[in-house]
């Protein structure tokens, strides 16, 4: 029986990665933005790359695959139920995904993302502007 799940990504399962494995790739205040890779680019890396991609998941396509979006297209992935850490993501949700390429042949249609961390983007904190004295 297949179950159908609407496009709001609302698996609210358990994420296995430790905040410190987030902590690697996710930046905080003040820190330097990592690397971010492109979809554009994961597709000319070579097999087992890691990657960090910022972007959407826009589209659950069947069991543990995802469509994954972002500026500069689309890529699937491949987002375990236990890397989930039952939050509600929506393809308007920017995520950081952190894994590797996998790729089983020569076309666009070979190549994923095993995910290997799945975290939230949070909007950057502004300091209120100190008051005149």
């Amino acid at each position: 029986m297949k179950k159908s799940m609407p496009l709001v990504l609302a698996s609210s399962v358990a994420l296995a990665a430790t905040g410190a494995a987030i902590a690697e790739f996710v930046p905080g205040p003040g820190q330097p933005a990592p690397q971010v890779n492109t979809v554009a680019e994961v597709k000319t890396l070579p097999n087992d790359s890691k990657v960090l991609l910022l972007g959407n998941v826009v589209n659950h396509i069947s069991n543990e695959d995802y469509t994954f979006q972002d500026e500069t297209g689309q890529i699937r992935v491949e987002i375990e139920y236990d890397k989930w850490q039952g939050r509600t993501v929506t393809p308007q949700t920017k995520v950081y995904l952190q894994g590797e390429v996998d790729k089983d042949g020569p076309g666009e249609d070979q190549i994923e993302v095993e995910v290997d961390a799945l975290e939230i983007q949070t909007p950057p904190t502004t300091s209120p502007a100190p008051s005149p004295q």
